[in-house]
């Protein structure tokens, strides 16, 4: 399908893009790059739905204001924890999709971002000290985020430090007391909070 979009379709680059799959397969690496490197120039609204995570990396979209990455479910926790949040070699097996960000790089105009994994923050989904460091570039033009669920304080920090200018934040159920108190001196003009067991935008 993203060969298709990206191969077919070269006279009309898409401004906005809603993908949703529910299998690995539908999704294949190779052609997400590819649709995504030849409508970077123009997307403003991105949301990809995966039944697992396997974003490898996203070339720079200079016109993005929203982004949605959501991971529905994975096949099995203790696998796709080794897969997706280790670089050793498992049994033969090689991390085959490692993904990165830089965000205030890459994105440098994006006002959402919505991160949502329902299960909580490894199994098959989103390992916040991958997609959060504190070398990457800040992106001060993001105004609402959404945060995966079960963030220690040290991922806040980074994730304060990345995106400084949070005015609504929408955060899942925290495991971690301390976490609730930071929110308030990681952003200090936040304007809406959302804190819900359930997860919306």
């Amino acid at each position: 399908m993203m060969t298709l979009l990206a191969n077919k379709f070269r006279t009309c680059p898409l401004k906005n893009f809603d993908g949703r799959s529910d299998s690995e397969d539908d999704f294949d690496p190779d052609d997400l790059d590819e649709f995504l490197r030849f409508h970077s120039p123009t997307l403003e609204t991105l949301k990809l739905s995966f039944g697992q995570l396997h974003i490898r990396t996203f070339p720079a979209m200079e016109n993005l204001r929203n982004l949605t990455i959501r991971v529905e479910f994975g096949t099995d926790p203790w696998w796709d924890y080794w897969v997706y949040d280790s670089d050793d070699d498992l049994a033969g097996h090689v991390n085959p999709n490692p993904y990165d960000f830089d965000w205030g790089m890459q994105f440098p105009n994006l006002v959402t971002l919505v991160l949502d994994d329902p299960q909580s923050s490894w199994p098959g989904g989103f390992n916040p000290f991958r997609m959060f460091k504190l070398s990457m570039t800040p992106c001060p033009s993001l105004k609402n985020l959404q945060v995966p669920p079960d963030l220690g304080p040290d991922a806040v920090t980074i994730i304060g430090h990345i995106f400084p200018n949070v005015l609504k934040l929408v955060v899942p159920l925290q495991s971690w007391d301390e976490v609730i108190a930071q929110l308030w001196t990681t952003w200090p003009h936040l304007k809406a909070l959302v804190l819900s067991t359930c997860y919306f935008w």
